[in-house]
């Protein structure tokens, strides 16, 4: 075999390797929770959460899907009055540190969806 053909037929046997975030994204859209996705994967449970925050953000996932609306209602408003400029830890503090940062970050990716969907 010539060894330009040779390398035509490296190339197609190789299959595309996924990049992590489309293998969280695909194993969200078959209904695995956060938790059991980081258990297959051998990932950190908060490395998932930040998977699910940018596909929030992006509008790959249904964002109504993982916030809840109750937790969004009150961190937009937070984030609204300070024009989208507060970090996570001085809105967990506003929020009288009540509510766990994995909601505090979805329900921020939300909003940045909803913002960039205005």
């Amino acid at each position: 075999i010539p060894i330009s053909q040779e390398k035509e037929v490296e190339e197609e046997e190789k299959p595309e390797k996924k990049s992590t975030f489309e293998i969280t994204l695909e194993m969200l859209k078959e209904g695995k929770s956060v938790e059991e996705i980081a258990e297959e994967r051998s990932l950190k449970h908060q490395t998932i959460i930040g998977h699910l925050c940018k596909f929030i953000e992006k509008g790959q996932v249904d964002g109504t899907d993982y916030v809840d609306m109750s937790i969004y209602r009150l961190v937009s408003r937070k984030l609204e009055a300070s024009n989208g400029e507060m970090t996570m830890t001085d809105l967990f503090n506003s929020l009288g540190g009540r509510i766990p940062y994995d909601e505090l970050n979805m329900a921020h990716a939300y909003w940045i969806n909803q913002k960039n969907n205005e």
